[in-house]
């Protein structure tokens, strides 16, 4: 996600996020589902390959054909989002190996790794 904080603050969204928030719904994802609540109708797409869910990988067919297929053209994705299972949990997510060669450069990694 990238945000215009000078629209974001001119269109007074975090005041509508807390009226929103006021309200008391029940939420799924409320940061998530709070910006598309407020942002709703003003928003731009970006590849996704600046978001790349490692779990999409496994199951692409829950896609449009058009956001299917350029998530299954990613090659060399920009920003992994590990959802689901995360790497430091769970070895078989696709790009994990990214997480642990660069997690292994802070030295606090050895006390994390099982």
């Amino acid at each position: 996600m990238v945000i215009d904080s000078k629209q974001f603050n001119q269109r007074h969204y975090l005041d509508k996020a807390i009226e929103i928030i006021k309200q008391r719904r029940k939420f799924i994802y409320i940061d998530q589902d709070i910006l598309n609540l407020v942002c709703r109708g003003d928003i731009g797409l970006i590849s996704p390959s600046w978001n790349m869910q490692w779990n999409n990988l496994d199951c692409p067919e829950k896609f449009m054909p058009e956001v299917r297929d350029a998530i299954m053209q990613i090659t060399q994705p920009r920003i992994v989002h590990y959802t689901i299972d995360k790497p430091w949990n769970c070895m078989l997510n696709h790009y994990g190996e990214f997480y642990h060669k660069y997690a292994a450069m802070n030295p606090v990694y050895k006390w994390f790794v099982k």
